[in-house]
């Protein structure tokens, strides 16, 4: 699948320049902090858009079509049942435990707990294509985040923005960003 073809995006400065990529399975996205990794998380997702190039996703505009758990593990003020029906999330993932906050108001949840949250949603919601920015900051356990990318990993087009080695040896490509560009580069298995 085509995601993304000579991306560019400028603030004061040029963040992104010209970034292509093609995504199969699972990649893994690392880089220094301030260096564009959520932003270009945004731009895959459809919700800003590159000063230059295409985002596709399928052959069109890639809004709706990705799920994007956010860094800041934002959600909205409603409750958790009612996030995850408004994703299409039916199977659970019980390593998450997610059921036992599905009463509560998803805004008010502790980091973690939202963390979860979004795990949840993006293995069990109808979105195939899935964007998981740091989704082990603020949650106490990395084997829990671990465990829910692999089982993610199995039914959904993933990519995965982080700056741990554990979580990024799962990807089938890593890229570094940096200076505005996607570099691929080896990883240790």
């Amino acid at each position: 699948m085509r995601i993304a073809k000579d991306v560019r995006f400028r603030r004061k400065e040029r963040i992104l320049r010209g970034i292509s990529l093609e995504i199969e399975g699972m990649i893994a996205i690392s880089g220094p902090n301030g260096s564009g990794k959520s932003t270009l998380a945004m731009i895959l997702a459809g919700l800003r858009r590159p000063h230059k190039g295409e985002v596709l996703v399928d052959g069109g505009d890639p809004k709706g079509k990705v799920y994007l758990a956010f860094q800041d593990a934002r959600l909205l003020d409603i409750s958790v049942r009612e996030y995850l029906e408004l994703v299409g999330s039916e199977d659970f993932l019980e390593v998450l435990d997610v059921r036992r906050v599905l009463d509560k108001n998803a805004r008010r949840l502790s980091i973690g707990r939202k963390k979860r949250v979004h795990l949840q949603a993006a293995y069990g919601g109808r979105h195939r294509y899935v964007i998981l920015d740091e989704p082990e900051a603020g949650i106490d356990s990395l084997d829990i985040v671990i465990e829910a990318i692999k089982a993610i990993k199995q039914r959904k087009t993933l990519v995965v923005i982080s700056h741990e080695p554990e979580i990024i040896s799962l990807a089938d490509e890593a890229y570094r960003l940096f200076n505005g560009r996607l570099l691929k580069y080896e990883k240790a298995r």
